[in-house]
C-alpha cells in the first residue's frame, strides 16, 4: 500500500511540474482527494473545459494505473 501511495504521489508531483511549466502564472492550487472533476481557471475565466473521470480520454489511463498498482 505504501509503495502505491508513493507512486501516486510521484505521479501527482510530476503532473504538477508539467502544469506549472505550461501555466507559470498559477497563483493557487487546490487538491481534492474525493472529487475527480476539475476545471482549469484564471480568476473567474475558464482556461480549459471541465473534464471528468468518466470522460473517454481517461479510459487508457485507468488501465495503465491498474497495471502500475496491481
Amino acid at each position: 500500500m505504501l509503495v502505491a501511495l508513493q507512486l501516486s504521489l510521484n505521479i501527482i508531483l510530476k503532473g504538477l511540474s508539467i502544469v506549472f511549466q505550461l501555466y507559470a502564472n498559477i497563483v493557487s492550487l487546490s487538491i481534492d482527494s474525493w472529487g475527480v472533476d476539475y476545471v482549469l481557471m484564471n480568476d473567474s475565466e475558464i482556461i480549459k473545459p471541465c473534464f471528468s473521470y468518466r470522460n473517454h480520454r481517461t479510459k487508457e489511463s485507468v488501465a495503465t494505473l491498474h497495471k502500475l498498482i496491481s
